[in-house]
């Protein structure tokens, strides 16, 4: 049996919210400008030392050892690659394909 559940279409107060941050100035960071393609604080602290950071590894793992392909999904799974027929598969992920490429290949 189901315990009933209220449904609550306002959890909080957003002026009261806004207060909070606004005399809170750990919380300072949510009124920064955003940059619009990647939804980060512009003036982040954070923000040229991850840039630099994640440069630094794709530069170390450009040559593709670091994100090896799986190739056991179709000894795993052969009925992916069994059949003549045409066949969906999906892949959900935000990875660099290492699930992927192994199958359509």
């Amino acid at each position: 049996m189901s315990k009933e559940t209220k449904y609550y279409s306002k959890d909080f107060d957003w002026d009261q919210l806004r207060q909070e941050i606004e005399n809170d100035p750990s919380l300072e960071y949510h009124f920064l400008a955003f940059d619009n393609q990647n939804g980060i604080p512009c003036s982040s602290p954070f923000w040229q030392e991850d840039s630099e950071a994640w440069s630094q590894f794709h530069t170390r793992h450009c040559t593709g050892k670091f994100f090896k392909e799986r190739r056991y999904l179709l000894k795993e799974f052969p009925e992916l690659a069994s059949s003549n027929e045409y066949r969906k598969v999906l892949e959900v992920g935000c990875g660099n394909g290492s699930t992927a490429l192994p199958i359509l290949r």
